[in-house]
């Protein structure tokens, strides 16, 4: 791809969200990794290093994403335990592809690269569900201004 097809490709309103989605995502894995690490530093089974990590990095994401990633055309950003509920129900999708697969390459792996390759799967599903399900009524507003002439 020449450099004026990537230009044009991150001028899109989706792509620019899915580059801020990305940014914020580099801030929450650092998050999750340092659960992660300390906890099984600590001698926690993986697996529950996984899920304390998870949980901690969720709720950050959903604040921080709501005020980046997918704040309303108007600038709004709505926050709600129902607008959390929804986002940690389709995130829980993560939570368990994570898992599944932690649980089968860290025999071989070790704990850390296995990690490394859950988060690294985990991205676009984690797209997809804020910006198809959690976020959506948001993205499609701000889809909208952003067409109007």
């Amino acid at each position: 791809m020449n450099r004026s097809a990537a230009r044009s490709l991150f001028k899109t309103p989706h792509a620019r969200r899915m580059a801020r989605f990305g940014a914020v995502g580099v801030f929450n894995t650092v998050t999750d990794a340092s659960v992660y690490a300390g906890l099984v530093a600590l001698g926690a089974p993986p697996l529950l290093a996984n899920a304390v990590g998870f949980l901690c990095a969720n709720i950050q994401s959903y604040a921080v994403n709501a005020h980046v990633t997918f704040r309303g055309a108007d600038g709004r950003v709505r926050l709600s335990p129902g607008g959390y509920a929804k986002f940690a129900l389709g995130h829980s999708l993560s939570l368990v592809l994570s898992s599944v697969i932690i649980f089968l390459t860290a025999g071989s792996l070790g704990p850390y690269l296995a990690k490394g390759l859950a988060i690294a799967c985990n991205f676009l599903v984690n797209y997809w569900v804020s910006a198809r399900f959690v976020f959506a009524d948001t993205a499609e507003r701000s889809r909208k201004a952003s067409d109007a002439p």
